[in-house]
Parts: C-alpha cells; sequence; structure tokens
C-alpha cells in the first residue's frame, strides 16, 4: 500500500478498539525512518561531532562513533546516525534529601514516572524550591524525558518549562542543530521502544541505566526535514487524537442510551408500558448493540426481567408458588424469620411469592461452605477441589482445578459434592455462580465457595438465574463483612429474599434465558470478530506501509 493511500483512508483503518493506538506508532515509525515526509537532497546535513560539553561536572563520556554495520536500518543518504548521548547532554534526575524542607517548595515543579503520559505531563504544583533544585538537578526547559524504571519503563515526556525529575528517569537537553519535539517523536517511536526493552535487563523490575540509554543509535536528518516531520507528526497525530475522541463519545453515547432504555425497560409499571419500551429496544437494535461492550448489560436486563416476572407470560393454571413452598417446609424444619414489608424489593405478578433462601433447600442439608485447608501441595489421587477462580460467572472452568489429600478433617464430607448443588462465591472472585453438574460429583470446595443444595422440589437453574441476576448480584456486594478479606456471612446469604414463580413458569424463564443468553454470545463473538477483521485489516496495511 501506498503512504498516500494508506493516509486518504486514514480514519476508515479506526474501528478496531486499538486502531488510534496503532496508527499512532505507525506514523512515529515512518517518522524515524525518514518514510513520512519527501526527502529533499539540498537539505544541509546537521553538523554533529563526538564532543564533550564544557560544563566538566556533568558531562557525557565519550561513546564510540556507530560503523555501518550498526545501523538498524537504513535512512536517506543525508541523514547521519548517532548515539543518543551526541545529541545533547544526558542525565538521570534526582531527589533532594527530604530530611530538608528548605529544599521543597513551588519554584519548580518535580516530575515523576506517574506525571507523565502518552500526550502530556502532569506539573505539579508543588515540586521543588530554587535550594532545592541545586541540591537536585534543573531540567532545562525543551529537555526531553523518559521513565527508565518499572512498569512504565519507556514512557516519554516533552517539558515545556524549567523543572526537575526524580532518579527514575532520564533526561536529555538537546543541541541547537536538534528540535527538541523531533527527538521526542522518535524516541516513543516502535524502533526506540523496542531498543529500551531490549537493553533493559529481564528481571521483575525492568531498569535502564543511562550508560546504556546514551548508546542507543538515533538517525538525525537535516534541520530543514526536522522541521517538516514535526509538523506532519504534529497533524496527523492531531488527527488521531480527534478520532479517538469521536470514537469515544460515540461509544459513550450508545452506552448511554443502551441504560437509558434497559432502565425504562426495567421500570415499567405495566404490560402496555414494557410492550412499547421493548418496542423501542427492537427498532434500535442495530444501534444500541453495535459494540461488544453493550452485551453484558443486554444480559444483566435478561436475568432482571426474569427475577421480576416481565421474561415470560404468566399462566393462571400453574400451580402457585406457595404450594411449592408448603412442600418444602413439610420436608424440612427449618425455621427463619418471615419476610417483612421492609424488605420487598418490588412487585411480583399473581402466583409469585417472596421465599428466604435458607427456605429453599434440601432437607436434612444446609447452605455450608468449603474446607478450610487445601493442604500444601497438590496431589494427583487426591479430592478434586474447586476454589473460587475456578468459579466463573454463570459456569465452572475446570482447565486448573487441583487435587487435594484425602486426609482432610472431619468437615470433609459436608462439604462432597453430591450434584445439582448451587455453587457461589463468597470470598475471592465474586460474582461467581455455576450448577455443580454431575461430572463433578464427588468433588469438594474450598473455603471461599459457599455450596447451596437447592431442594428438587425448585429448578435449580432458576435459582442460578436469580443468584447470577444484578438483583442477587448487587444485594452481595452490599454486605460484605470484614476489613482486609471481605466476604459474604452465611446467615446473611441464607436471610436473601428470593422471587419464587411456579415451578411450570421456573422452567420457561429457564429455558427463555438460555435461548436469550445463547444469543447474545452470539451476537457479542460476531462483534468481537469484527474488531478482530478490522484489527488484521490495521496489521495488514501497516506492514505494507512500513516496508514500502
Amino acid at each position: 500500500m501506498k503512504l498516500e493511500t494508506f493516509f486518504e483512508n486514514f480514519e476508515l483503518l479506526t474501528d478496531a478498539p486499538k486502531a488510534v493506538s496503532t496508527l499512532q506508532k505507525i506514523i512515529l515509525q515512518l517518522a524515524v525512518m525518514g518514510k513520512l515526509v519527501p526527502n529533499n537532497t539540498n537539505d544541509s546535513q546537521v553538523p554533529l561531532k563526538l564532543e564533550e560539553f564544557v560544563d566538566k561536572k556533568n558531562r557525557n563520556k565519550n561513546i564510540a562513533q556507530l560503523k555501518n554495520d550498526e545501523y538498524p536500518f537504513y535512512v536517506h543518504i543525508n541523514w547521519q546516525w548517532q548515539r543518543l548521548n551526541n545529541l545533547g547532554k544526558t542525565q538521570t534526575g534526582t531527589t533532594p534529601a527530604t530530611s530538608n524542607p528548605d529544599f521543597y517548595g513551588n519554584d519548580y515543579s518535580f516530575i515523576k514516572p506517574a506525571d507523565i503520559s502518552f500526550s502530556d505531563i502532569r506539573y505539579n504544583v508543588e515540586g521543588l524550591s530554587e535550594e532545592g533544585v541545586k541540591n537536585g538537578r534543573l531540567v532545562p526547559k525543551n529537555s526531553v524525558l523518559m521513565v527508565s524504571i518499572g512498569g512504565s519503563i519507556g514512557k516519554v515526556g516533552l517539558v515545556d518549562r524549567d523543572c526537575s525529575c526524580n532518579q527514575q528517569i532520564n533526561y536529555i537537553t538537546l543541541k541547537e542543530q536538534i528540535l527538541p519535539k523531533l527527538i521526542y517523536y522518535f524516541l516513543k517511536s516502535p524502533y526506540f521502544q523496542q531498543q529500551v526493552l531490549l537493553l533493559a535487563p529481564t528481571t521483575t523490575m525492568p531498569i535502564l541505566s543511562k550508560g546504556k540509554w546514551d548508546t542507543i543509535p538515533i538517525p538525525v536528518p537535516p534541520l530543514a526535514e526536522q522541521k517538516r516531520i514535526v509538523e506532519k507528526c504534529d497533524r496527523l497525530l492531531s488527527i488521531c487524537d480527534e478520532i479517538e475522541k469521536r470514537q469515544q463519545q460515540r461509544q459513550d453515547s450508545i452506552l448511554r442510551m443502551n441504560e437509558s432504555a434497559i432502565a425504562q425497560l426495567l421500570s415499567s409499571q405495566n404490560p402496555d408500558d414494557f410492550c412499547q419500551h421493548w418496542q423501542r429496544i427492537c427498532n434500535n437494535f442495530d444501534l444500541l448493540y453495535s459494540v461488544p461492550e453493550t452485551i453484558p448489560k443486554l444480559r444483566q436486563a435478561i436475568l432482571q426481567l426474569a427475577v421480576q416476572g416481565k421474561l415470560v407470560r404468566q399462566d393462571p393454571n400453574d400451580e402457585p408458588a406457595q404450594e411449592l413452598l408448603n412442600k418444602i417446609k413439610s420436608d424440612q424444619d427449618k425455621s427463619l424469620p418471615s419476610i417483612s414489608s421492609e424488605e420487598i424489593p418490588f412487585d411480583l405478578p399473581h402466583g409469585w411469592i417472596f421465599a428466604r433462601l435458607g427456605n429453599l433447600i434440601e432437607p436434612s442439608r444446609d447452605i455450608t461452605y468449603g474446607i478450610i485447608k487445601l493442604g500444601l501441595e497438590p496431589t494427583e489421587d487426591g479430592v478434586k477441589t474447586l476454589r473460587c477462580s475456578d468459579i466463573l460467572y454463570r459456569r465452572i472452568n475446570n482447565s486448573n482445578i487441583r487435587s487435594v489429600t484425602r486426609d482432610l478433617s472431619e468437615q470433609y464430607s459436608r462439604t462432597i459434592i453430591q450434584g445439582g448443588e448451587l455453587l457461589m462465591n463468597i470470598r475471592g472472585t465474586l460474582g461467581g455462580c455455576a450448577i455443580a453438574t454431575e461430572e463433578y460429583k464427588g468433588c469438594n470446595i474450598a473455603r471461599e465457595v459457599a455450596m447451596i443444595p437447592i431442594s428438587h422440589h425448585i429448578s435449580n437453574l432458576y435459582i442460578l438465574d436469580v443468584i447470577s441476576s444484578p438483583f442477587i448480584q448487587i444485594k452481595t456486594m452490599q454486605n460484605l463483612r470484614g476489613i482486609a478479606y471481605k466476604g459474604l456471612n452465611l446467615n446473611l446469604l441464607r436471610m436473601f429474599v428470593i422471587p419464587l414463580p411456579p415451578l411450570a413458569e421456573q422452567k420457561r424463564i429457564v429455558e427463555k434465558c438460555d435461548r436469550l443468553m445463547s444469543l447474545c454470545d452470539t451476537l457479542e463473538a460476531k462483534l468481537k470478530q469484527g474488531r478482530d477483521s478490522s484489527e488484521k485489516l490495521m496489521e495488514v496495511a501497516a506492514k505494507q506501509v512500513l516496508t514500502a
């Protein structure tokens, strides 16, 4: 793809989430490779020689000049390769002694790695005093800074005022023949960022010493071309910012419209209102659900409609839910407080009732949490134990289930899965809930997981829909207890109020939810596939442009 064609179709390539970021990298890489603007053989080469600065206190050490076989890539004939050290005075920041309060004030902003972002620098109001800068280091205006340690290594900034920075930052004050903004752009390019990562030792915390930073090769164009490159980068990166802003505004608008439509649907006071709001969603479905981020909200809305009795039609011939509760009570001897009017969250359809979760379980069993200890090491012939990391939202992840020793305490028997129980994370990865199907029979559960043996008179899949709905998920988060490690107390869980429809309607709700959830999965996969295709198109275009 020709460069002109690429830029003519600039905005057509920005559908993918990371497209703008990729475009920014392409622009900077083209710039550092000398492919962004036309070369002019009449441009005078910048006269750069290996020399030391007169400032003897902080002078740079001479570094051997680059040989031809060390050039990372070929550039135009009137460009020249130089090591970073030869483009100006390089330094590492420093922090004055914190024990002296006279060093700190608001004369000079003090820059830390967190103050440097992709597009700008945050200048702190409180920084160093005149005395503090004398005991630290002054970073002159138009110096280029780069974070040299930690997870944000490689972040680059260009200061527009005199300031100071800490020792996690290297900076360069450039010679007159070098435009600071050019080096700012070149240091942000994929080429230079890759050099940084190659030279930083592979440790838990990458560190790039100033000595190694100084040696990184930089291609230097003539001054006239420097100006053309900076001007083109400014213009194209500004367009990128505008595109990203429009994309974000569009996505925010879609999310707001989606939330508003769903809120109106959930707050419908009668069937006519509900039908009207639902029709509005149907009429605008392609717009409301044009980005994957809206699909989780749709899933939550489906489940919330289910627990409110708005997802399927009621049948007056269904056996009322009260009869179900009577059957359960006749099988068990559990006494929980009756439900007060203050606990009723919304009105229910005819035939529904509210019941406490603790009254909806199998006789002779109770809601319980898992074994306290998993053992020091996993054992191949032990008991498979489901942890909170295995219990995901509405499913179990069996790819990393641990087996633990069979030599457990007397609590072992009460936490063995018999099959059909509802598992719910009460600590750790909150929000996880799933049905333990027959394949998990005989497994155990960890202490962060609650086991809820639902009565055979009730559909355990319907209770899963209730537990995974916003109605219970929000209630769970509101009832967490603890300081450092918050969790849900089992007594509070037993007291949760559950909307209970007739058994026949429970089955219709489960069937409808499953069908709609499957549609959500399909739609989400389609939208993500569209994004993946856009990203691949961008990758192909980028490769063609950079290798042209």
